[in-house]
């Protein structure tokens, strides 16, 4: 197939690639046990959340996660031996559960179920066992998903169940750390956020994925005087169920998912005046991948990605993520079927170690490790021809590419100090096509970068010469 494109801008030669079962993770080790209690519902999901803990008094690090039953506490500062410590029963057929850590205790909640109640625990035991210290419905008995802030010593708790109420956030005070107190609800309406999915908070200024409604930020440092101070609203680019958020070290980008069975990709938003929020870019491992729980840490992204596995991303450039790593620990779906809510739930990657942890709906725990070699470090190209010609060129600039498979890219065109002249996406076609770019005429002679990168995130760049 031929097609002839006018753009724009200039068209680089770049690779474009599929997703293979391992790229740059190894399996350090993996615990499941098939038989435990399964959600029919979700097509015998048995696990969901998990967070880690480490005991600063001699390294130990743990991984915490929850099942459908129970929660479950796992030695894994050797990777390759995991030891199951102790199991402590949490909440019947919770398909939802969250679990985080603050000084020696986990807090965990429950969601999709009958009736629960906030549970915290005394991590300092281990590995021996642990302790419950607290279990109360008194600030909700079902809820949704947890954060803290340890710096302000702050529980938020989202989508929270109070009596016969549907509460978008309450905050409770853990300065007492297994006696939390509350401390103020979200003030918040049907017509600005509504209810909270998922929060991160940075110095008490609250990232509030709010469902269909958006992202909401809000500053929350005085409680009693709450103040929004901006929003990303539908319709934005591949808006959906806002599902959780978090943001670059230096505060200038935000990543978010849109939880949804269509796969929706991950948004990128510059952030630097939060009241004009402008996005940047967007990317997906596949068409119809869903991403699930992402944090940002450097400049890697990483994320659970349902069907897809674990994916880090590099964010160097938060305008062209490409592909870092990634590990499927979903092997039962068949290529290109992502149908339901399936495969790898949450990822951990805040271990002294630098392992990686993941939890898989179906198939357990995973410790991974990243290494340049695992997968023989290469992702395979999709690409059967690629030809820019010529170069340096006058008035005109030809790309002739072949692609395996149709798929979306975008071409970005920067000037040689970095500076991004000009962007455009593309669905190519499977084949051949020959685009024809011609100069804009304020283009001036001398040397340009130009990016292609691939809705998987693959990215190459070239330099162009104008004469």
């Amino acid at each position: 197939m031929k097609s002839v494109i006018s753009l724009l801008l200039l068209l680089p030669l770049i690779t474009l690639a599929q997703v293979e079962d391992s790229f740059r993770l190894r399996l350090l080790g993996k615990w499941n046990n098939p038989n435990l209690s399964t959600n029919p519902n979700m097509d015998g999901q048995i696990w969901n959340e998990l967070t880690g803990w480490v005991d600063t008094s001699n390294g130990k690090e743990y991984i915490i996660m929850g099942s459908i039953d129970s929660i479950y506490f796992f030695d894994v500062t050797d990777p390759t031996q995991i030891k199951l410590c102790d199991v402590e029963w949490g909440l019947n057929q919770a398909i939802n559960r969250d679990v985080e850590t603050y000084s020696h205790y986990v807090y965990t909640a429950s969601d999709n179920a009958p009736k629960g109640k906030l549970q915290i625990f005394d991590l300092q035991y281990l590995p021996d066992s642990v302790q419950k210290v607290y279990e109360s419905d008194e600030f909700g008995h079902n809820t949704h998903s947890l954060f803290i802030n340890p710096e302000s010593k702050r529980l938020y708790m989202c989508i929270n169940r109070v009596d016969s109420s549907l509460i978008g956030m309450d905050i409770l005070s853990i300065d007492t750390p297994d006696k939390p107190s509350f401390l103020g609800r979200l003030q918040t309406n049907q017509s600005t956020c509504g209810r909270v999915h998922e929060v991160y908070v940075k110095r008490d200024t609250a990232f509030c994925s709010c469902e269909y409604k958006g992202l909401y930020v809000y500053d929350l440092t005085d409680l009693s005087n709450q103040k929004l101070l901006g929003s990303i609203t539908p319709p934005y680019p591949y808006n959906g169920y806002n599902h959780t958020n978090w943001t670059d070290s230096a505060n200038q980008f935000i990543a978010f998912t849109d939880e949804v069975p269509q796969g929706q990709p991950i948004k990128i938003y510059r952030i630097r005046e939060l009241n004009d929020m402008t996005y940047h870019t967007h990317f997906n491992t596949h068409p119809g991948a869903t991403p699930h729980n992402l944090f940002w840490i450097g400049n890697l992204l990483y994320v659970s990605w349902y069907h897809d596995g674990v994916y880090i991303w590099d964010m160097s450039n938060p305008r062209t993520p490409s592909i870092y790593a990634y590990y499927d620990t979903y092997h039962q779906n068949k290529p290109g079927d992502y149908s339901g809510f399936k495969g790898c739930w949450g990822v951990y990657p805040f271990l002294p170690s630098g392992n990686i942890a993941a939890s898989d709906m179906s198939n357990g725990l995973f410790m991974l490790k990243y290494d340049i070699t695992a997968g023989n470090g290469n992702i395979p190209n999709s690409l059967n021809q690629l030809q820019a010609y010529p170069n340096p060129f006058e008035n005109q600039l030809n790309i002739l590419i072949n692609l395996k498979q149709s798929m979306r890219v975008k071409f970005v065109l920067y000037s040689i100090h970095g500076n991004v002249i000009e962007e455009k996406e593309l669905l190519l076609p499977e084949g051949e096509s020959d685009n024809i770019v011609t100069e804009k005429k304020l283009l001036k002679s001398g040397m340009y970068v130009l990016s292609l990168v691939s809705e998987t995130g693959e990215t190459r760049h070239i330099k162009i010469m104008k004469y």
